[in-house]
């Protein structure tokens, strides 16, 4: 290592020691070549261009790419091939103006720390090479003009990585500009993957020249799409899945907009921000009637619906609705741009040089009912990331966590009640829900949660996000105050989480009496010392003071002496 290099990088650890004093993080190891600490992976697709700049952290349940700035050009250029296919010269331009920008971001990294994967049009177009070698140059960087399978494989892996937790196998469903992916596979490796030739543009100006839409045109459009869709359809259907992902801006779109214009049949509070909801079968039909009622794409009026997605939207439409109806698929969760996160983790098996040793965090103490740290939920490692960051009190979590967790034992597990995620959520609950004394004392359950709401935490699904942000929310404070819907409020988690805080805020090590609990249809009840009460006036109170906030949103809550 040369010595300029060992000032950068002194500098860079002295930096972050000194920035984090306060909100210390957890360590990671950085190879010397990466100074900076960053990785860049850019997909240069037919509709998008796309880069994302990401840290590495390494977590006791594996690498995770943190994101520190994304960039996005809708180039459509697979718009740009003419009849021979060939890219016309003023496509070319477009595009190449958004690479110039790109290189000029990257100029600090080293070849080692960027990946850039071009996929369609650049496998289809005849005079690829001549765009490939000018982008080239701009960029500084080469681009790897990769297979339609290449491409499925490096979705799947990102998916695999930053989609909700699933026990079984995933079907991952990305619809491009030029092509469709769609792969199958368990755990982070794909086991049936394809690339067919139907994409949103592709597809948009073949069917709906000049934005027409009509019941004929859209008809010939989906039979178009199931024609191909046909073909794999019985592999994939005799391999079955356990969850469906959506990782396209074409399936974010499509979700956005069935969630912010309530087409999904299935109200619900769920915040959408940029990731959008969920896609299911009656959403599409309604936003396929709303879509040909106004017989224009340019008179579509819709919460959401951005400028630069109008124009191709008909055309992922049609795909979306043939892939549900060909492949049997009823509800499809939402996951950021995969392709992205799959080549970063490309880049990083590839450069990586031996292995980086793992922190063994209080995950391994603290977590350890929920199996051996190599098959932990990836999830937790994120939670105590977080935490670590805002200085958590290991100690209280501890004591909050085992008598939540106690207090869940005693009531009864409801129908269709996934009681192993509810008792993380509850864990997870327990250690991050003083994170907010960072902000500020007064309201700091308030400050926790949006923390919670607004984290990067991929593996996460928006719901259990959301669930986790209201638990920390209410466990404190005035429930008749809650700011958020009752739909994703786990009262009976938020019992236990408020009780455990209760009888454990005094901080002290002294055990706590045998408190029974119980659950009715509205309400609660718990019996407890008389004794013990009498000599703890501070708990009673709290106690007392829970009663009543409990009775002040019509709910029952019953202090039994014994």
């Amino acid at each position: 290592m040369t010595f300029k290099k060992i000032v950068i990088y002194t500098s860079y650890i002295y930096f972050n020691l000194t920035a984090y004093m306060i909100l210390p993080k957890l360590k990671t190891e950085k190879s010397p070549e990466h100074v900076n600490g960053l990785y860049a992976s850019i997909d240069l697709g037919s509709n998008s261009f796309r880069m994302m700049i990401a840290k590495i952290n390494h977590l006791p349940t594996g690498v995770q790419f943190q994101t520190i700035d994304t960039l996005r050009d809708t180039v459509r250029l697979a718009g740009g091939l003419n009849k021979d296919n060939e890219l016309s010269e003023e496509s070319m331009t477009k595009a190449l103006a958004a690479i110039l920008r790109f290189g000029d971001r990257l100029r600090s990294f080293s070849p080692n720390q960027v990946v850039a994967v071009a996929t369609n049009t650049f496998r289809v177009a005849r005079n690829a090479k001549k765009f490939v070698d000018e982008a080239e140059k701009l960029l500084g960087f080469p681009i790897d003009v990769i297979s339609g399978n290449e491409e499925a494989r490096l979705i799947y892996i990102g998916a695999s990585h930053i989609a909700p937790m699933c026990v079984g196998k995933r079907l991952v469903f990305d619809i491009g500009g030029g092509s469709t992916e769609i792969i199958i596979g368990d755990g982070h490796e794909p086991k049936l993957l394809e690339s067919l030739p139907i994409g949103c543009v592709s597809f948009s100006q073949r069917f709906f020249t000049e934005g027409v839409v009509d019941e004929e045109n859209f008809k010939a459009a989906q039979n178009a799409a199931l024609k191909e869709i046909k073909t794999i359809a019985p592999f994939y259907r005799k391999m079955g899945w356990e969850q469906a992902i959506g990782s396209s801006g074409t399936a974010r779109a499509i979700a956005e907009l069935i969630a912010l214009n309530g087409l999904s049949g299935e109200p619900h509070d769920l915040p959408v921000e940029e990731t959008g909801g969920v896609i299911t079968r009656h959403g599409l039909d309604l936003l396929k009637k709303t879509l040909l009622e106004t017989k224009h794409i340019e008179r579509l009026s819709l919460l959401g619906l951005k400028a630069d997605r109008k124009p191709v939207l008909p055309g992922g439409l049609t795909i979306m609705i043939s892939a549900f109806e060909e492949l049997g698929i009823e509800h499809m969760e939402i996951t950021e741009a995969a392709l992205l996160f799959g080549a970063l983790h490309h880049l990083y098996d590839q450069s990586k040089n031996g292995a980086h040793t793992k922190k063994k965090g209080i995950l391994k103490t603290l977590f350890n009912s929920f199996g051996k740290l190599e098959n932990l939920d990836k999830r937790h490692g994120l939670i105590e990331q977080l935490g670590k960051r805002f200085n958590v009190d290991e100690a209280q979590f501890k004591s909050i966590n085992e008598t939540a967790d106690f207090f869940l034992d005693q009531l009864p597990t409801f129908k269709n009640e996934d009681r192993k995620n509810n008792r993380k959520l509850l864990s997870w609950a327990s250690f991050l829900h003083e994170i907010g004394l960072a902000v500020s004392r007064t309201d700091y359950q308030k400050h926790s949660a949006y923390i919670i709401s607004n984290a990067d935490l991929p593996g996460f699904s928006r719901l259990d996000q959301a669930r986790l942000a209201g638990l920390v929310l209410g466990h404190n404070g005035k429930l008749n105050k809650l700011p958020i819907s009752a739909g994703y409020i786990d009262w009976h988690l938020l019992f236990c989480l408020r009780l455990a805080h209760v009888v454990s805020r005094k901080r002290e090590s002294g055990a706590l009496p045998l408190i029974k609990v119980q659950q009715s249809a509205k309400g609660f009840k718990l019996k407890i010392s008389k004794t013990w009460l009498d000599k703890n006036p501070f708990i009673q109170f709290g106690l007392n003071k829970e009663a009543s906030d409990w009775k002040k949103i019509e709910w029952k809550y019953e202090i039994e002496l014994y």
